[in-house]
């Protein structure tokens, strides 16, 4: 019997079911993710100041920098500069837990990013983001139900992948 065992666990490893490699690669993706979104849910609350990036007070790239710098990601202290960081996601349908989205600054006519948070949630209906808000420091946003990020949605980015 410890022979046939011993058969079946050397000689024919291709019998046994492994994980694909993706897959592997997926869950550890959300895992992380899931992290990074209990982390930044950490400083809900936390008020809004300009250059800041302590737990004293952000303004919305240090929030974004200090919750991926947390988990080994460099990123720069700057939204129009994050923009440019990872690969664009092309259609807000398609932004998942952990991508990044931009935003127009106050003028909702500009071309240019002033504003990034972080997707907590899509599930095709409404799309939910962390982020430090001016008026209310760290808080969860929905897309679509708020004007002014509505009207000044602009991209998204996958900084993990």
């Amino acid at each position: 019997m410890k022979r046939l065992l011993l058969f079946f666990l050397f000689l024919l490893p291709g019998a046994f079911v492994q994980a694909e490699p993706d897959s592997v690669s997926r869950v550890a993706r959300e895992m992380r993710i899931d992290s990074m979104l209990q982390k930044a849910s950490s400083y809900l609350g936390v008020g809004y100041c300009r250059g800041g990036i302590n737990r004293n007070c952000f303004d919305c790239s240090g929030f974004i920098q200090k919750i991926f710098a947390t988990y080994g990601y460099e990123l720069p202290h700057s939204s129009a500069a994050m923009a440019k960081q990872g690969k664009p996601v092309k259609n807000k349908k398609d932004l998942q837990p952990g991508d990044l989205i931009f935003f127009k600054g106050r003028n909702a006519k500009s071309k240019y990013v002033g504003h990034v948070g972080m997707v907590v949630q899509n599930d095709g209906f409404s799309i939910i983001f962390i982020h430090a808000s001016v008026n209310r420091g760290i808080c969860f946003e929905e897309l679509e139900s708020s004007a002014y990020y509505k009207a000044r949605y602009l991209s998204g980015r996958r900084i993990i992948y």
